[in-house]
């Protein structure tokens, strides 16, 4: 095997491994009314318009509890209607 084709190799399985951290993150917010695209959005804690990041210090699971959080932050916390019969 020649020098290039093993560096190529070792090339190609990184693109492989790199996984983008916006789309997992509680600070990626896709806004599709925008029109940006899929890989590009708008990152809370950094306050731009971006593209994915693969290494970033603002990175933030986006776990189902967090995404509640940050919906309370943003809207507080809504009453069931008691009209509508919503318990």
């Amino acid at each position: 095997m020649l020098v290039t084709e093993r560096v190529k190799d070792m090339t190609d399985t990184k693109e492989e491994t790199r996984v983008p951290l916006c789309p997992k993150c509680i600070n990626w917010d896709p806004r599709p009314e925008d029109g940006l695209g899929p890989r590009v959005a708008y990152c809370i804690a950094r306050d731009i318009v971006t593209s994915y990041w693969y290494k970033c210090e603002y990175f933030e699971e986006a776990t189902d509890e967090r995404k509640e959080q940050r919906k309370r932050e943003l809207y507080g916390d809504i009453e069931p209607n008691e009209e509508l019969g919503e318990e």
